[in-house]
Parts: C-alpha cells; structure tokens; sequence
C-alpha cells in the first residue's frame, strides 16, 4: 500500500493490523481524516483555490485551481 502525496505516491508500507467496522479505533481514525480534510476545505475556500465542488450519491468531484 501506498499513498498519493501532491501527486507522488509515498513509499511502500504493509498493513499490519486490520480494523474492523465496529472497531472504536476505526470510528476515531475516520474522525481524524474527516476533521483534517474540513480544515483543508475551509482553507482552501478562503484562498479562492477552490473551482468546484460536486457532491453526488456515489461521487465527489474537487477541482481546484
């Protein structure tokens, strides 16, 4: 697994322990992701970076400047 940083993917790392659905850490690690990713829309927003946003059913659409 690996994960895209400004487009680069980061280097390769193994999973080690899997969380489930009804794990509480799994419900504080989508909590932590999901307040980050608020400040970066905000913070985006306030720097006119942000073209559009589209939010659908099964879809999420960001397209910035």
């Amino acid at each position: 697994m690996s994960i895209l940083v400004n487009v680069s993917p980061t280097t390769e790392f193994k999973f080690e322990k899997v969380l489930r659905q009804r794990d509480s850490l799994a419900l504080f690690l989508f909590l932590i992701v999901v307040e980050r990713l608020l400040e970066v829309m905000m913070e985006t927003e306030k720097k006119d970076l942000l073209k559009e946003l589209k939010i659908e059913r099964n879809k999420v659409d960001l397209i910035m400047l």
